[in-house]
């Protein structure tokens, strides 16, 4: 019950509309096509983006970008080949 609340919690706190788009305008400045490494500097930058334009932690902002498949814990990017 308790994931269950913070979940709720984070989509209402952060939009999943919100999100995508603040994530997309900072992928599209920076051209990138795929989901961002968070150790990258760019995650960090996309995390620190949420976390201000949000005013959350940096864990739920964190979590809800994983969630969302907008952020990855890989550094490495998939292949478009494979």
């Amino acid at each position: 019950m308790e994931w269950q609340a913070g979940y709720v919690s984070g989509a209402i706190l952060m939009p999943v509309s919100s999100i995508r788009r603040l994530v997309s305008d900072f992928c599209a400045e920076h051209g990138l096509y795929a989901a961002v490494a968070v150790t990258s500097e760019q995650g960090q930058q996309i995390v620190s983006a949420v976390m201000e334009a949000f005013q959350v932690s940096e864990e739920a902002a964190r979590v809800r970008l994983f969630k969302l498949s907008l952020l990855t814990s890989s550094d490495s990017q998939p292949s478009l080949f494979s």
